[in-house]
C-alpha cells in the first residue's frame, strides 16, 4: 500500500543536520522525531507491528542503505546508486517492512531543476524508478515548472511511466506544472501512464499508484498532435486521481482503458484545444498509444466532484470505442457547455454500459444542438 495502515510514514527529511524526520502518526498528527531514535527489536520489525515499525521508519532503512555504501545526506532515500542488482536486492531484504512505509524521493535530488527551462523527464523517471525499487512511495515534484518530452524518455510512446505502489504528487495546482517541452507540441505522445500498459493485459498492468496535486498541460493550444494524452491509465487494476488541474489537451485529460477500480475525484479541467476527439475523461476500450489491446471493459469507476470549465470535445465524458462498461459512478461534477454540438456525457453505439449511476451533476449553457446526457444505444443493444 502506498501508505502503512499501522501508521508509520516517513514523509520528509530533517531541516537540521539531516539527523531529524517528519513522522505521520496515522491518527492525523505528525511530529519531528530524532534520528538518532534506537531501532525496534528485530522480532518486532520481523512482525510488522506499529510499534516496530514507527520506530525503525528513518533509522533502519538509513542503516541498510549506509550498509552498502549509499548514505544520502537526508531522509530521501535512494538506492539509485548503488551498483548491482545483487546489492539493490540487499538492500531491499535489509529495509524490513519497506514496502509498509511511505518513503519520499524528491526529484531535485535526482537532478530535475523545475524551472521550465530544462527538461526534467530523465530525473522523474529515475526518481520515480528509485521508489520501485525501494517497494514503493512518494515521489515529490517540485514547486515551479517540470517541462517532459519523448526525446528524453526510455520509452517510444509515454514521457513517463509509474510502476505500482508509487503515489506521483505535486505542491498544488498552479503550484506545480508538469508540461509539454515546447519543440515537441506537435509530437505524439501521452504524458504520464502506468508501467507496462502495452505489455501486460487483463488489470495486470502497473496497479495502485495515485497521481494527485499539480497542474498538467500540453502547452498552448496549437499545433494538436494525433496521439497522446495527458494521463493514460491501461490494464490498471486501483488507481486514484484527484486534486488536479488540467489544461489544454488534443485527446483526453485522462483516458481510462480496459481499466478498473479506478477514482478520478476533486479535479479540475480547461481545454482551450479546438478538436472533436477531446473528451476530457474517457471510458475506453480502445486506444492509449500503444496499449496491448484485448477488449476487455472498464470496471468500477468513479468520476466524482469535478470541475469541467471548458471543452471543444464531441463528448466531454465519454464512453468509447467497443467498450462495456459496469459499475460506473458520474457524480457530483460541474460541466460547462461544450463548444461542439455533441454531448457533455456521451457514448458511442457501440458501447454498452452496465449499473450506471449519474446523480447530482451540474450543467451549464447546453446549447441547443448540444445534449447533457445522450446514451444512444445500437438496435440490437438490449
Amino acid at each position: 500500500a502506498l501508505k502503512s495502515t499501522e501508521g508509520a510514514s516517513v514523509l520528509s527529511t530533517g531541516e537540521t543536520g539531516g539527523n531529524k524526520f517528519l513522522r505521520e502518526d496515522g491518527d492525523g498528527t505528525s511530529s519531528w522525531q530524532d534520528a538518532t531514535l534506537a531501532a525496534a527489536s528485530q522480532a518486532e520489525m520481523e512482525a510488522g507491528t506499529e510499534a516496530g515499525l514507527r520506530s525503525v521508519s528513518p533509522l533502519r532503512v538509513k542503516q541498510a542503505i549506509a550498509a552498502i555504501g549509499n548514505t544520502p545526506d537526508y531522509v530521501n532515500y535512494t538506492l539509485a546508486q548503488t551498483k548491482t542488482d545483487s546489492e539493490k536486492q540487499q538492500a531491499r531484504e535489509n529495509i524490513d517492512g519497506a514496502s509498509r512505509i511511505s518513503l519520499v524521493f524528491d526529484v531535485g535530488f535526482y537532478g530535475a531543476s523545475g524551472d521550465g527551462v530544462a527538461d526534467d523527464t530523465a530525473a522523474i523517471q529515475d526518481a520515480i524508478d528509485a521508489c520501485e525499487t525501494a517497494g514503493g512511495g512518494i515521489v515529490e515534484l517540485m514547486a515551479g515548472t517540470h517541462l517532459l518530452s519523448i526525446a528524453a524518455s526510455d520509452h517510444a510512446k509515454v514521457c513517463i511511466l509509474i510502476p505500482s505502489n508509487v503515489w506521483l504528487r505535486g505542491k498544488g495546482k498552479g503550484a506545480t506544472t508538469v508540461k509539454r517541452l515546447v519543440s515537441e507540441r506537435g509530437t505524439n505522445g501521452v504524458l504520464i501512464c502506468n508501467k507496462n500498459y502495452d505489455t501486460t493485459g487483463s488489470y495486470g498492468a502497473a496497479s495502485n499508484i495515485k497521481i494527485s496535486d499539480f497542474t498538467l498541460t500540453d502547452g498552448a493550444a496549437t499545433p494538436t498532435r494525433a496521439l497522446g494524452d495527458l494521463i493514460g491509465l491501461g490494464h490498471v487494476d486501483g488507481a486514484v486521481v484527484e486534486n488536479m488541474e488540467f489544461l489544454n489537451h488534443d485527446q483526453h485529460a485522462i483516458d481510462i482503458c480496459q481499466s478498473r477500480n479506478v477514482l478520478v475525484q476533486n479535479n479540475v479541467s480547461s481545454n482551450d484545444v479546438v478538436a472533436g476527439a477531446s473528451a476530457t475523461y474517457q471510458i475506453d476500450a480502445g486506444l492509449i498509444w500503444g496499449i496491448l489491446t484485448e477488449g476487455n471493459g472498464c470496471q468500477n469507476i468513479e468520476i466524482l466532484n469535478n470541475r469541467i470549465l471548458q471543452s471543444h470535445a464531441d463528448n466531454v465524458i465519454h464512453f468509447h470505442s467497443n467498450c462495456h462498461a459496469e459499475r460506473i459512478k458520474i457524480i457530483g461534477n460541474t460541466i460547462y457547455d461544450s463548444a461542439n454540438s455533441g454531448s457533455l456525457i456521451g457514448k458511442d453505439q457501440d458501447c454498452s454500459i452496465e449499473n450506471l449511476i449519474v446523480y447530482n451533476n451540474i450543467f451549464y449553457g447546453v446549447g441547443a444542438y448540444a445534449n447533457g446526457i445522450n446514451l444512444t444505444c445500437a438496435p440490437t443493444e438490449i
